[in-house]
């Protein structure tokens, strides 16, 4: 089967070529273009993300490595593009009285994501080729077309969050092609085969002044491009070498000077990635339990099934079954011995079959190193493979296909038969396939009906059904997730949705079968943020005999928070969203259940630590107050903990505790803030002036306990009226009226046991 159209066809033909593959590969992801929408992890990427939302955010996207959940500034700068360009509608004003952000980004038109993943596809399916061209690679259209018709390319395309496969992708071939150009390689008196003769000009200005600076300096510019697109192309520069070393064999060592930078800036950005997915995504060893053996057999299989998937398409999956890795079979030993013996053949045979196709398995195998399991990788605790670990590698192998179909003894008109045949089914198996990133329901419901033993699918399947208030459907579904697999965070969302179901129906069994799953997943992850809040939240809903356990569950998570990095970039952020917010405010609520406690039992000191919680500093060295970041709505508890706190210090019975003037300080701070929080948080006018007779009374308390008497008679005086006018309980009125009548006798006032602020505060 000879090639349809040789590598240096005209410029008509070129032209001609460039648009079919760019049809095919729009043609090939139609579906996609269609139907795609959000799925998994896109709104951390897109709809939530701060750096893409808000002014300001393109800053944070290029200095600021905590900023997002990867380094990624590339990625991040066209998701924020896409985003101003065309932003979804406005949310309405919060519902009055909502103390906390209970509401999700409303999320942009998927469109034009998919649309532009499809495109940068579409580019670097013609910068394949013409690499293919420069290399004067037999077949290279073959290749090329079967590439972009290919559904192993499908997760990598459809998922918006691959954004970093398709940038990284395009900008290292178009990095590739640019040193070709330099090395001077597949220029017009380039036959394509190897030049193994020593080159006429030596090493003086002469060599140098013929080598292609400008490309060089261009593929410089695409591979830093590259990098901050995804760093997993470090592999580029030893693949160029290898490229080198078959092309140009007696020139290698002068042209591979230039690949210096590129392999330093590929290393330093390769180390920084493997940081950030410790520190940040979260990867680590003890995810995947293999001694340094295992990692060797794994890899073995990792390779041949990763060719596989290219080789035989016939059900690609988003989680392939996680297979048991052992070092102790000798079948996983034969597997890996196999894929070191394939490039040892390749390269016995090199004098008969050339270097090509050593050179194709070389960088195939290499550029699946960061992903064999040697290095945690996150996505690996679900599954050893993935389609979108691969994509990068599969250049490799899709070119020496190529070369060996155009190979083959067929005959022209039967092999162009054939390849259009295979050509229809691969676009109709990629489209079928797109078809499963619809949405985040239709993505799990199909993996796991291809994948029924992948738990974390089940587990997705459930926060999605529980999202959608279906929990007792999502209880059972992931019920089935821990019949495969107890995953700590499969625990933790089971105990979730029971202490939902608690929330909603108050069965006390729920509330049981929450605790015993927390529990458990806290026995591997004890330090887990979202672990301890749910675990504070099932003790608080326990009762007053275990507010304390819940306060210190609650303090390690929001301690947790603070010290992480990529938290603390959008902490304010983080406290008001509704998971974390609604934690800080049952931390609040059960630190005043508690002071109350110590306060009846007389022991005002420690009650005062409790009531002074959110007036603690959120950050060690940070002026700013917990207080001083949230919305304070109608029930929220923030100016409760104020009042307490406040009058703790200005009139409790313990003088030792006692520190009027301190409290009056204080009380003027919040008889300040307080409007504008209550405002914030949706507070009605006439609640905002009931809370104001609280604030004035207590302030009244403070300067009459400092020995200022005429001041807490005028402002004492002041709240009576206010109360009188709002029709305040009669018994509230009356305890106003007492303690007036105590301020104009020069009697400081003290209580015992119960704090006199109003009911419901």
């Amino acid at each position: 089967m000879k090639e349809q159209i040789p590598s240096a066809a005209p410029p008509r033909w070129n032209w001609l070529i460039a648009g079919l593959l760019v049809l095919l590969a729009f043609g090939s992801y139609s579906t996609v273009l269609a139907k795609g929408g959000w799925i998994w992890d896109d709104d951390d990427y897109v709809i939530n993300n701060r750096t893409v939302r808000e002014e300001g955010g393109l800053k944070s996207i290029w200095t600021d490595s905590s900023a997002n959940p990867q380094f990624y500034p590339m990625v991040y700068t066209t998701f924020r593009w896409e985003y101003q360009s065309n932003p979804p509608a406005a949310q309405p004003a919060p519902v009055p009285g909502d103390p906390i952000q209970t509401r999700k980004p409303v999320p942009p038109d998927p469109t034009r994501f998919h649309f532009n993943n499809i495109l940068i596809f579409a580019i670097t399916v013609l910068l394949f080729w013409r690499v293919l061209q420069k290399l004067r690679i037999p077949g290279g259209l073959v290749a090329v077309t079967l590439f972009a018709a290919h559904p192993i390319n499908v997760e990598s395309v459809a998922w918006i969050t691959e954004r970093k496969n398709m940038l990284s992708g395009m900008f290292a071939m178009a990095a590739v092609l640019m040193y070709l150009r330099y090395a001077r390689i597949g220029d017009a008196d380039d036959d394509g085969k190897p030049r193994t003769e020593k080159p006429e000009i030596g090493l003086g200005e002469n060599y140098w002044a013929k080598l292609g600076w400008g490309s060089f300096g261009l593929s410089l510019l695409f591979w830093f491009a590259g990098l901050f697109s995804k760093t997993v192309i470090a592999f580029v520069p030893p693949a160029l070498f290898l490229i080198l070393w078959w092309k140009r064999p007696r020139e290698l060592w002068r042209l591979s000077l230039g690949l210096l930078p590129f392999l330093a800036a590929g290393i330093y950005f390769g180390l920084q990635t493997a940081r950030i997915e410790r520190e940040q995504v979260g990867a680590s060893e003890s995810f995947f339990d293999l001694t340094q053996l295992d990692k060797f057999v794994l890899a073995g299989r990792v390779v041949w099934t990763y060719l596989l998937h290219i080789i035989a398409p016939f059900q690609q999956m988003f989680f392939y079954p996680k297979w048991e890795v052992d070092s102790g079979s000798l079948i996983q030993w034969l597997i890996f011995a196999a894929a070191i013996a394939l490039p040892l053949a390749l390269l016995w045979k090199a004098k008969k079959l050339g270097r090509g196709p050593l050179v194709a398995v070389l960088i195939f195998g290499g550029a699946l190193v960061p992903v064999m399991g040697f290095i945690p990788v996150y996505p690996m605790r679900f599954s050893w493979v993935a389609d979108h670990f691969q994509y990068h590698a599969n250049f490799a192998i899709f070119a020496l296909i190529g070369a060996l179909l155009i190979k083959l003894p067929i005959p022209q008109k039967i092999g162009r038969g054939v390849l259009g045949v295979v050509l229809g089914l691969l676009v109709w198996k990629t489209n079928a396939q797109g078809l499963m990133y619809q949405n985040v329901e239709t993505l799990w419901r199909t993996t796991i009906d291809v994948n029924p033993t992948s738990w974390m699918a089940h587990e997705n399947l459930g926060v999605e059904l529980k999202s959608q208030g279906k929990v007792d459907e999502a209880l059972e579904v992931m019920h089935r997730g821990l019949e495969i697999h107890r995953d700590p965070h499969l625990l933790q969302s089971v105990a979730n949705a029971h202490l939902e179901l608690f929330v909603t129906k108050r069965n006390p069994t729920d509330l049981d079968m929450a605790q015993a799953y927390i529990e458990e997943a806290l026995e591997t992850w004890p330090k887990r943020i979202d672990f301890n809040m749910v675990y504070g939240t099932v003790l608080y809903f326990r009762g007053p005999s275990m507010a304390q356990q819940a306060i210190e569950r609650f303090e390690i998570a929001l301690q947790a928070i603070i010290a992480d990095d990529y938290q603390k970039a959008f902490l304010n952020e983080k406290l008001q969203s509704q998971i974390i917010a609604m934690m800080v405010e049952k931390w609040l609520s059960a630190s005043v259940n508690e002071g109350n406690r110590l306060t009846f039992q007389e022991d005002y000191a420690q009650a005062l630590v409790h009531y002074s919680k959110s007036y603690q500093s959120f950050d060690g060295n940070q002026p700013q107050r917990w207080r001083d970041l949230y919305r304070w709505g109608q029930n929220s508890p923030f100016l409760s903990l104020e009042l307490r706190r406040i009058w703790t210090l200005a009139a409790c019975a313990d003088a030792k505790v006692r520190d009027p003037q301190t409290a009056l300080d204080q009380v003027k701070e919040l008889w300040q803030i307080t409007p504008a929080h209550l405002q914030a948080g949706g507070v009605p006018q006439t609640e905002q002036s009931k809370l104001q007779v609280a604030i004035q009374d207590t302030m009244a308390a403070c300067f009459a306990n400092s020995g200022q008497y005429i001041q807490a008679i005028d402002i004492a005086e002041k709240a009576i009226q206010q109360a009188v006018a709002q029709k305040a309980p009669p018994a509230y009125v009356s305890q106003l009226r007492d303690r007036v009548a105590m301020y104009r006798k020069k009697q400081p006032f003290y209580y015992q046991k119960m704090i006199p602020v109003p009911q419901g505060l």
